[in-house]
This record gives C-alpha cells, structure tokens and sequence, in this order.
C-alpha cells in the first residue's frame, strides 16, 4: 500500500439502484451488492469478489464472518465479526486489520492496518443509509475491494443485525 494525494479527499459508501457505492467526489471507485442480502458481488477496478455471510448474522451474540471469493471461489479476504463492537479483517496476501465501533454514542467505525487507519461514519437514514469514510493523516492507501469489503460488513451491521447501539 502506498500513500497518495487523493487520500486527503473523504469517500463515501451510498446506496445506488443494484447496493452501494464506493466514491471518491464524483469518481466511483467501485460497486457492491445490497447489504440486506446474505450474498453480494463486489467489483473495483475491473477485478471482484463475490462476499457471502457464513453463520448466524441476525441472532444476537452469534458468530458469524463474511468470506470474499475471487472469481475462482478462492477465499481472498475474511471479516470474522468478533463482538457487538465489530471484529478481525483478514486481507489478501494474509495481512490483518481490525474493525471496530468507538465507544458512545457516536456510532463512528474505525478499520486499522499496520500502515492504514479509516474512520467511518454512517450518515443518512433508515431509508437510504450512508457512510463517509476519512483516512488519518499518513494513512497508506487501501485498495477498493478492501475498502467495499469493509464498508458493506459496517452496512450489515448497521442494517441487518441486531441492534448494537446501547
């Protein structure tokens, strides 16, 4: 990962007519699937996954995970939920990151790497949910499929689960 200029500018992650999508201004960076549903593909930068939630996501305390395949089906990337406050990332080429919910009321996110750190926060409504995402001065950039990884398991959160504001 490298760090860039383009990642001063905030992105957002916003409902479109198939899911969301992952912009920067008016560039889209790329799409993914409803956050409702237990299967979506995600496609950035001409490559994609296809993200599947395995175990049980609406069960309040259940374990669960999200797997991203390749185009093969391999397993490239994994989101093991871990609490109501969010879990362990496991990224491509086996680095790991963490996603977690700041405590209060704020009901910001933050996703973690080595080298990378993400606030997250959901905006809009109940009717068309939202997320604004802003890189911490220094931050390398994070590749897209990462990034909608990331984003549509806050969304399944935020959207499907039980409810985790408390």
């Amino acid at each position: 990962m490298r760090e860039t200029q383009a990642m001063a500018q905030a992105l957002t992650f916003a409902a479109h007519p198939d899911g969301y999508e992952l912009r920067r201004g008016d560039e889209v960076l790329g799409r993914v699937g409803p956050a409702t549903e237990p299967t979506a593909r995600a496609e950035a930068g001409g490559a994609d996954w296809q993200l599947a939630v395995e175990g049980e996501r609406d069960v309040p305390g259940g374990t669960w995970q999200v797997v991203a395949r390749d185009a093969g089906g391999e397993p490239v990337a994994r989101y093991y939920h871990g609490s109501m406050r969010g879990g362990r990332v496991r990224l491509p080429g086996g680095g790991t990151g963490s996603l977690r919910r700041d405590l209060g009321v704020s009901g910001e996110w933050r996703f973690r790497l080595p080298d990378a750190a993400v606030a997250i926060h959901p905006t809009g409504d109940a009717a068309a949910p939202a997320l604004d995402l802003r890189f911490v001065p220094g931050s390398a950039e994070v590749p897209a499929l990462v990034l909608l990884l990331v984003c549509w398991c806050v969304m399944t959160q935020e959207t499907v689960g039980p409810a985790r504001h408390g």
